[in-house]
């Protein structure tokens, strides 16, 4: 029942981070008003230029993340549910020469980047308010914010770790 309740978490985290992946990558203007509600602000008061680089890539990461984590998590439920699973050829990386360092390389700047979103949360915070959030910022939403990108240095790290797990693994 344990496995089942964390599989059904990780699946909800992994459908927050889909949808605000979608959201950065294809509707930024959209994404900004969100977060303008989210933190209490005026959502009609964009004033900076949309779809910056940054902000897209961001929503890339977010997307590849959520969906690791909802793959696994399905696996698990599937798993913990004792249904049995269609086998699979489970995917190589010797056709394509480096490929396995790129993807070692993509999972350890992951871990990375989460041990520096639990270190350091400002530095995410200040990229935010200058490139995500369009209104003033308010200082009393600092302490919020910055337990949110704690929380997503975590999801980070355990993406990256699940990422090296699963190379090793086949």
């Amino acid at each position: 029942m344990r496995n089942i309740l964390v599989n059904l978490g990780i699946l909800l985290a992994s459908g927050l981070l889909l949808s605000n992946g979608i959201l950065m990558l294809v509707f930024p203007e959209k994404h900004r008003k969100f977060l303008n509600w989210w933190g209490g602000l005026p959502r009609d008061t964009a004033t900076k230029s949309t779809g910056t680089l940054g902000g897209r890539v961001a929503g890339l990461a977010f997307l590849l993340m959520g969906f690791l984590a909802a793959n696994a998590a399905v696996g698990g439920l599937a798993t913990s549910l004792g249904l049995k699973a269609a086998e699979l050829q489970a995917p190589t990386t010797s056709k394509l020469p480096g490929s396995l360092l790129v993807l070692l390389l993509f999972a350890a700047s992951m871990i990375l980047v989460g041990i520096c979103a639990l270190v350091r949360p400002q530095w995410i915070v200040q990229w935010s308010r200058r490139n995500l959030v369009t209104t003033p910022f308010s200082e009393v939403m600092l302490p919020r914010w910055k337990s949110l990108v704690r929380v997503l240095g975590v999801g980070f790290i355990v993406a990256g770790v699940n990422l090296i797990h699963t190379l090793m693994m086949h």
